[in-house]
């Protein structure tokens, strides 16, 4: 047994026991070991090979300051000692502690299932079997439920220990601050605060049994994120409160299981989350993200989009000479649509490269006009099964130089395209050439300033860190032989040892920045009879670059689309979500035609109109909102007119304005300014698409219960009798969220 926590088993009745726990040196616990008559709380411990800490586990829950729990050890088909080392402690205590034995595993929920079915009491209580309890653990959880009747679950605090049973200073505290303004209680926000991050440790949680088997317990299929699907569902109809006291030490070490089964319990977690979608809908837009977070926290690649595998295997079938040029390192990136793709294409296989392009419906985009060089031009791609997009930098020349002036061309193009080899079914250069291409990048990437101010500095860091990496991923595979052969082909006036000499400097960061200088002076020798234009002029581009504004690319024609809906349709939230979609490669905006209640005149009015009471002062907050929705409309005209997207919430829509309160149109009927409102509504023409989401009024009031109820009802009706034409779009809204996003992806695309 470790040093740092050390309980003398077996422990005799009536007599104080030493407790040194971490933070609790020198405690003296009077533990009641005789089986009481009232029992309150079961403890439930599953154990998988937990021999090392198990007798701590067990000895914290012996020396709690409460007496009324039972203790039920399942040894889930342990390969170690564990199942004797809980008979032992089974025999000190008899009638405390009990043993279940599995031949086979049923992992962790399965388990503590499988003990919840043999207990009874009105409290349960988890506890894995390398964590510990602090002694007054459960004594202050259960003064809590006694406090509070109306309280289904009670959680606490933890801090971190390592494999010794030494506290980790400031381990914990992130997710204990986390904790401490969660706002905990019940219902759909709660649920979806904790699907975005499950804050509640489980072996600091004591529940119900009532409320937990009224919840479902553990979903036992599950193997990795058992305990955050229970959590969401949990939480979506219980009461949980939390206890700001680190009554948990976790213990964190290289044989948790969570890091042990890393890539099996992600994918556990990847199911539970589909459970939560199909159970709660709402949990929809959050989705992706955890999705993401999930698959990197765990090292899995993203699944490669359909679109990719299927453009890679008809450019092989048409014979296009091409390769992906430089960052290979990030191909599995790139397959999965989370990075760009630079693909240098043989200009007489140009045909046939946008033949297959025009198949797959990849659009042509624009670049900000500082960001357009010789021989390059942009593609970008939809994969209609999973929504993502795929970005094709298509070149012809290499063209190389600082951000926003390239003014260099490698000509070296043949070279790439002639042999190689392929790297997920993507075909790239030969080692040898993509690093000296990446050698001929590296310093002209860092400026002037910055190597003055980096001076005396580590050059190394001088370098972007991204560049440093792909260094250390290609120069296992080159050949110094074959790399000087290379750069002989190449034609530039270079040595071999002066190139590899600084990409091994960056590697094994010794370089200094005054090498970084001397390299990039040899470099822009070398490169001095490619260059496009003369000094001055790449000179007065460059600062041109730097002052004018930036923008993301365009269309060659800008389009105007609406989500319609009505309260709880989801158009917001979707709307949000489209916009991020486009905006990673577009120029993106939204328009908001409702009621702009954060603008300062309309905010004004409306203050006045309720403390003064002024009945006239309504129809100047309808005319300020008809300004508002033409202003709107005046500025997404703009945008679209400039090759750029505008994703609009809500529309003022005539189909939807009939009185008594017509959906985000007119409101002055018969009134002295209605002719000047009429007007500002008259500048507003339709969108290019207008995507009307139908939604029941059953959905919708389940979604948005708080809305006047005959109000909500009828915007339902005005929404819902639209009809498809060639400016409306009806889309079913009562489908999952997920659904309808895809949906409404691939109706923008079409229509762009």
């Amino acid at each position: 047994m470790s040093a740092p926590v050390d309980v003398t088993l077996p422990v005799h009745a009536g007599r104080p026991v030493d407790v040194t726990l971490p933070g609790h040196a020198g405690r003296r616990v009077d533990v009641i070991p005789p089986v009481p008559a009232g029992r309150r709380v079961d403890v439930i411990l599953p154990v998988h090979g937990g021999e090392a800490w198990l007798e701590e586990a067990i000895a914290s829950v012996v020396a709690q300051t409460f007496d009324g729990w039972q203790l039920t050890v399942v040894d889930d088909a342990s390969p170690d000692a564990s199942a004797d080392i809980v008979r032992r402690a089974a025999e000190a205590h008899p009638g405390r502690i009990e043993l279940l034995q599995n031949t086979s595993p049923r992992r962790a929920a399965g388990a503590r299932m499988q003990a919840i079915e043999r207990t009874s009491a009105e409290l349960i209580a988890f506890l894995d079997q390398d964590d510990i309890w602090r002694p007054e653990k459960l004594a202050l959880q259960v003064a809590r439920f006694d406090e509070d009747a109306e309280l289904d679950a009670l959680h606490t605090d933890a801090v971190h220990i390592d494999a010794e049973g030494r506290p980790i200073p400031g381990a914990a505290d992130r997710e204990n601050a986390l904790r401490a303004r969660f706002g905990w209680g019940t219902g759909p926000e709660l649920a979806a605060r904790l699907f975005d991050k499950n804050a509640i440790r489980l072996g600091s949680a004591m529940l119900r049994r009532s409320a937990f088997a009224a919840a479902g317990g553990f979903d036992a299929t599950l193997f990795g994120g058992e305990d955050w699907e229970f959590w969401v569902r949990f939480a979506a109809r219980f009461r949980i409160g939390h206890l700001g006291e680190p009554l948990l030490l976790r213990r964190v070490h290289g044989s948790n299981v969570s890091r042990v089964h890393a890539a099996e319990r992600a994918e556990g977690k990847l199911r539970a989350l589909e459970q939560m979608l199909e159970a709660q809908p709402q949990l929809g837009p959050r989705a992706a993200r955890r999705r993401r977070e999930i698959r990197a926290a765990a090292g899995l690649p993203d699944p490669p989009l359909e679109l990719a595998g299927e453009l890679f295997r008809r450019l092989a079938e048409a014979s296009v000479r091409y390769c992906h040029w430089k960052s290979n390192e990030h191909v599995e990136a790139a397959l999965a649509g989370r990075t760009d793709f630079d693909l240098l294409v043989d200009p007489g296989d140009r045909d046939a490269f946008e033949a297959v392009l025009a198949e797959l419906d990849f659009k042509e985009i624009l670049a900000p006009s500082e960001k357009r060089f010789p021989g390059m031009r942009d593609r970008l791609g939809f994969d209609p099964t999973s929504g993502g997009l795929l970005h094709l930098h298509v070149h012809e020349q290499l063209v190389l130089g600082t951000p926003g002036v390239k003014n260099h061309r490698v000509p070296i193009e043949a070279l790439l395209l002639d042999g190689g080899r392929e790297i997920h079914g993507v075909r790239a250069p030969a080692p040898e050439l993509e690093l000296l291409l990446l050698a001929l990048r590296a310093p002209l990437k860092v400026s002037t300033i910055r190597i003055a101010r980096r001076w005396r500095k580590n050059g190394t860091k001088t370098l972007q860190s991204a560049i440093v990496r792909e260094m250390g991923f290609l120069l296992p595979d080159v050949d110094e032989d074959r790399f000087a052969a290379a750069l002989r082909k190449s034609g530039l006036a270079l040595e071999p040892d002066d190139v590899l000499g600084f990409v091994r400097a960056a590697r094994d960061r010794v370089l200094t920045t005054p090498q970084i200088h001397a390299f990039r002076r040899k470099v822009l020798h070398a490169l001095r009879p490619h260059r496009r234009d003369p000094a001055w002029r790449a000179a007065r581009r460059a600062l041109r670059a730097r002052l004018r504004e930036p923008r993301r690319r365009t269309l060659p024609r800008g389009r105007l689309f609406a989500l319609v809906g009505a309260d709880g349709s989801g158009k917001s939230t979707l709307a949000g979500e489209l916009r991020q979609w486009l905006g990673w490669k577009l120029d993106v905006e939204g328009a908001y035609f409702g009621l702009p209640k954060s603008a300062f005149a309309y905010r004004t009015v409306r203050r006045l109109r309720r403390s003064l009471g002024w009945r006239w002062l309504d129809a100047e907050r309808w005319l300020l909102a008809a300004r508002h929705r033409a202003a709107q409309h005046a500025r997404a005209r703009g945008v679209a007119a400039r090759g750029g997207v505008v994703i609009a919430d809500r529309w003022p829509l005539p189909e939807l304005w009939e009185p008594p309160q017509p959906m985000d149109g007119p409101r002055l009927a018969g009134h002295p300014l209605a002719a000047r409102e009429r007007a500002l509504y008259a500048r507003i023409g339709p969108p290019d698409r207008a995507f009307v989401l139908k939604t029941p009024l059953e959905v919708l009031r389940r979604r948005e219960p708080d809305p006047d109820p005959a109000l909500h009802a009828r915007k339902a009706e005005l929404v819902n009798r639209v009809s498809s034409s060639d400016v409306y779009a009806v889309v079913d809204g009562d489908r999952p969220y997920e659904s309808v996003l895809l949906d409404l992806k691939r109706r923008i695309w079409a229509a762009l």
